[in-house]
């Protein structure tokens, strides 16, 4: 099995088989690498993706430090990426600098591509859709709640209570 710059599978649609939700990493950095390169990528992916589409949450984190900076109409380049996500307290979260230099390095030769790169990230979603699509929207919930329970200050059976509802 194929690693990922961070380490994570990088197979493309992982499935039902393996336990994980479809996904296809590669796709995913070869579109926030191509969105670095040139602003014009962007504009192309933005309507066919949202930040819940990627599969790995740093990938989720950059999409939107990307989108924030193009509605300022800001470079989104690494280096006005890394000064956005380090004030936003996000940098170490997504692998740092290098990381982003990282997915520049992955993405393909035309940005002209990214687009079709964007819709093997929607694709890889469809295979079973419902089911996965359901499970992969609670994962930042589950994290928020994880990060609550390993620092209670409220009772288990109200963290449970809050749990429980979260998914509902």
């Amino acid at each position: 099995m194929q690693r990922g710059a961070t380490g994570d599978a990088s197979n493309a649609h992982v499935g039902p088989t393996s336990g994980e939700p479809p996904h296809n990493v590669d796709a995913e950095q070869a579109v926030l690498g191509a969105c670095m390169l040139n602003h014009q990528a962007v504009e192309k992916v933005r309507g066919t993706l949202d930040a819940g589409d990627f599969y790995r949450p740093a990938h989720e984190t950059i999409w939107r430090a990307i989108l924030a900076l193009r509605a300022e109409e800001a470079p989104t380049d690494p280096i006005a990426l890394t000064d956005h996500l380090q004030r936003a307290g996000d940098l170490s979260r997504v692998g740092g600098s290098s990381y982003l230099h990282t997915l520049v390095a992955a993405a393909p030769p035309s940005t002209d591509n990214a687009d079709y790169y964007a819709q093997i990230v929607r694709l890889a979603l469809r295979p079973s859709a419902g089911r996965w699509a359901d499970r992969r929207a609670w994962v930042p919930r589950a994290r928020r709640r994880h990060a609550h329970a390993a620092y209670p200050k409220r009772s288990a059976r109200c963290q449970r209570a809050i749990l429980c509802r979260s998914f509902q």
